[in-house]
């Protein structure tokens, strides 16, 4: 069974059940990284319901002064801080019975709106204001890589990497 081995990877991290940015804010430091993936602002996900541009932008607006490091996840945005790092990874989404995002859900989706659907996920990245010298020197010695871990087998820099 594999779930000692997940227990043991997972003994160190914390789950919090508050908002994000209340999260963010009582767990921001140097050493601190954060994945962040809020619901898509206008898109109806169930309990993720009535997440607006706002909210994004209050969470952008959070991010800004942090000091740690983040992965934001998100469709392309207006207004992103250009120093953050872009990362586009293009993929294919089939469409259920409720049809595309932002389509009318109260209907049932036409044969033209479900299927097949080209999007573009964007990941913002934003380093630590001032990691610990011994992450960047373990980082730096190739003997450990966050992006080629058991469950990923690539690497980041595999992906299209637009505005570097």
């Amino acid at each position: 069974s594999s779930f000692p081995y997940f227990i043991g990877r997972t003994k160190n991290i914390y789950i919090s059940n508050t908002s994000a940015l209340t999260c963010i804010r009582q767990w921001d430091s140097p050493q601190t990284f954060f994945y962040i993936d809020p619901p898509y602002p206008g898109a109806e996900q169930g309990h993720y319901k009535g997440y607006t541009v706002e909210d994004f932008k209050k969470l952008v607006d959070v991010l800004k002064e942090i000091h740690g490091g983040f992965i934001l996840s998100n469709y392309a945005q207006d207004g992103m801080p250009s120093e953050w790092r872009r990362v586009e990874i293009k993929s294919t989404v089939t469409a259920g019975s409720k049809g595309k995002v932002n389509a009318d859900r109260t209907r049932k989706a036409t044969k033209e709106e479900l299927g097949n659907i080209e999007r573009t996920e964007i990941l913002w990245i934003k380093k630590s204001t001032k990691p610990r010298p011994e992450i960047i020197d373990l980082y730096d010695s190739g003997k450990y890589d966050c992006f080629t871990g058991d469950s990923w087998g690539r690497r980041i820099e595999q992906l299209t990497i637009n505005g570097l």
